[in-house]
């Protein structure tokens, strides 16, 4: 026996519960079908289906039903899994009814006929700020079936292509920044300033990174207040990386966001993509520490020069090696026995 099925039709307001068999015993389907509602003085009856639901023409994943909407329009869908069977992941964008048919006798509140125009009511001519009319289910079905940019897939850290003319402009942008930065006089901080400012998201008040800096974009860099970055530092932004207040960021530090596909023919076709880092508040990382992708450092933590740092770190310990291992937690010392406070 096949699993139940929602059908869903972009651009068309209204559900139709049908019971329909597939194979061998009956199995429910929502179907989303163009709703004629009040417009057409047209109600959207309970329907049963014999061995195959109305309009439909396959049932894989993949499939598409299709149904008769006003006018000899057709709608088509794709259908997808119902929740409870298996393999289904639950989409919240979907609009489901509870099993509650659409007949004319069942016209109460829950009732997505033409008689029923209340509040809340599905109908052409209820296109309020809470209706879910003809209208509206078109906007949000085209907004959710539109197409994303490789550079709006890249903010959502899934998998892209880098060979994008909007995310180009961005680089070519940080690109330019960068070297003006780089190329500011100590002798003038406030232009200096001013420099890393428009090139990072966020600049917190008395922080301060030594040049020459490297970055992919900037505008995905937030550095929290009196946070202090030394020379060569190498921040590669393709997802978001956080630093907090009072860190001390040592010489030739690495935060790298950016990841590859394991698995050779996506990484020849050059998809990548990229998982966050976080460097909590007042956290040391030494001289030429590397921090992989996706990686959070918890408050107070020492981090060892050299470290490769692969896995989260808690707060209030230190961390050596490669891969970053802790050795001991903050307040003890090599033996493991609590430190006696210094003068």
């Amino acid at each position: 026996m096949r699993a139940p099925y929602i059908a869903y039709a972009p651009g068309y307001a209204g559900l139709l519960f049908v019971c329909g068999a597939l194979g061998m015993s009956a199995a429910p389907y929502l179907v989303f079908r163009p709703g004629a509602g009040a417009a057409g003085g047209k109600t959207l009856g309970t329907e049963t289906s014999g061995a195959e639901p109305l309009g439909a023409e396959s049932f894989g994943a993949e499939s598409f039903a299709t149904g008769d909407g006003p006018g000899g329009q057709t709608a088509r869908g794709r259908i997808i899994p119902y929740e409870g069977c298996a393999g289904y992941e639950g989409d919240d964008d979907l609009v489901t009814s509870q099993n509650t048919p659409n007949s004319p006798e069942n016209a109460g509140p829950e009732s997505v006929g033409a008689e029923n125009v209340g509040p809340e009511s599905v109908g052409a001519e209820n296109v309020g700020p809470e209706s879910v009319g003809v209208e509206n289910a078109a906007t949000e079905s085209a907004t959710r079936n539109a197409p994303r940019s490789q550079r709006e897939a890249m903010l959502a850290g899934d998998l892209y292509l880098a060979d994008d003319p909007e995310i180009a402009a961005d680089a070519l942008r940080s690109a330019v920044l960068t070297e003006r930065f780089n190329a500011t006089s100590a002798a003038d901080p406030e232009a200096r300033r001013a420099a890393l400012a428009e090139l990072l998201g966020e600049l917190g008040e008395g922080a301060e990174i030594r040049p020459p800096l490297r970055v992919d974009y900037g505008h995905q860099i937030a550095v929290g207040p009196r946070t202090f970055v030394n020379f060569g530092a190498v921040f590669l932004d393709v997802a978001r990386i956080t630093i907090g207040a009072d860190v001390q960021i040592g010489p030739n530090v690495q935060l790298l966001t950016p990841t590859h596909p394991i698995d050779p023919e996506p990484r020849r076709a050059k998809w990548e993509a990229a998982e966050p880092i976080t460097i909590g508040d007042n956290v040391w990382l030494g001289g030429g520490a590397i921090v992989c992708p996706g990686v959070s450092i918890g408050e107070n933590t020492v981090v060892g020069a050299g470290a490769v740092v692969t896995k989260d770190l808690p707060a209030n310990v230190v961390a050596v090696g490669n891969p970053a291992r802790v050795i001991r937690k903050i307040g003890e010392g090599a033996d493991g026995k609590p430190q006696a406070p210094s003068a």
